[in-house]
């Protein structure tokens, strides 16, 4: 859905407001701790519009999500359509002022049951506040958070991978496996494996580095010791936050051997 869409829909909506005013309302939700139901078409598109803008989305894989309008995109405004027909999922959005919101949404099976616009405001915040529009500002450790988890961030480009990764051991390989990609940092999600059958390695983050200047931000590992392949730990997965001018081949792993002789 375009610009041009959105404007003739909300001329739309307000010349409806001054003959049928009845219809012309948009469905408002007030969201408190539990998730409120939201029924979506399947063959159109849903509009949800929140009071401030959104800057992560978990549990949303069902769902595709996006800005209302990509070329100039409003965080507060979104398009929802499900991937199937029996899509369902409880999804959480965590807004730029911390407080989170949930819905559960539920592909309809009878258009009659949905609404096209839908309004969230939080139960804890009755009153009418104006709505900013700016763009959230994603925080370093909101980025991280959304990269262990696996959320969606918006306006950063998730990108999934296969990248081989030099780590200057014969014994380990490293893979790029996904990039959050955006305007202020770059996040990197490495896959770390031991191939040997006897040997065992450590990994220190706190000597990481990306470049010279080091790029790097923060890193962070599921794993700090690579035991031997037939263990079943022989594998860690590394992240990375860094800043936009960083390329990950450049990473420099602090992983050494230390099995014992």
């Amino acid at each position: 859905m375009n610009r041009l869409k959105i404007y003739v829909f909300s001329v739309l909506l307000c010349f409806s407001a001054v003959l049928y005013p009845e219809i012309a309302e948009s469905r408002t939700l007030y969201v408190g701790s539990s998730p409120e139901t939201i029924k979506i078409s399947y063959t159109d598109e849903t509009i949800i519009k929140f009071e401030k803008p959104v800057k992560t989305i978990s549990g949303a894989t069902k769902f595709i999500i996006k800005t209302a309008d990509e070329n100039s995109p409003d965080f507060s405004t979104l398009i929802v359509r499900p991937r199937a027909l029996t899509a369902t999922g409880n999804v959480v959005f965590l807004l730029n002022d911390g407080s989170t919101l949930r819905l559960r949404l539920i592909t309809a099976k009878d258009l009659k049951d949905t609404e096209t616009y839908y309004q969230i405001k939080s139960k804890e915040d009755l009153i009418e506040q104006k709505d900013t529009g700016d763009l959230p500002e994603i925080g370093k450790v909101d980025l991280m958070k959304a990269m262990i988890k696996g959320d969606k961030v918006l306006g950063y480009e998730i990108k999934e991978l296969s990248k081989s990764l030099d780590t200057g051991l014969k014994g380990v390989t490293g893979e790029l496996t996904r990039a959050y990609v955006g305007p202020d940092y770059v996040g990197y999600i490495f896959r770390l494996t031991n191939t040997t059958t006897v040997t065992k390695y450590s990994i220190d983050i706190r000597k990481l580095k990306l470049g010279n200047p080091n790029l790097a931000i923060f890193s962070e590992i599921d794993r700090t010791v690579l035991e031997p392949e037939k263990t079943g730990r022989h594998t860690a997965t590394l992240i990375v936050l860094a800043k936009p001018a960083s390329f990950y081949k450049d990473i420099v792993l602090p992983v050494r051997n230390i099995t014992q002789k």
